[in-house]
């Protein structure tokens, strides 16, 4: 009889533990996802600004033509 709650605590315990490492695992997961978004969002606006950048300077070298 005792061996049945040692072994409810010890699978318990191992139960709780895995839980817990999962949970960061998880937690990681959707850290590193947010990271990658704001990685992918900075790039695409940098592309923005260079496309804008460029459209500017074609405007600064038509008026120098002019």
């Amino acid at each position: 009889m005792i061996g049945f709650f040692i072994g409810l605590f010890v699978g318990g315990f191992f139960g709780v533990a895995i839980m817990c490492c999962l949970n960061v695992a998880s937690e990681a997961d959707d850290q590193m996802e947010r990271e990658q978004e704001k990685i992918c969002c900075t790039e695409s606006e940098l592309v923005e600004d260079d496309r804008m950048n460029e459209t500017d300077e074609r405007k600064e070298n038509d008026s120098e033509k002019e």
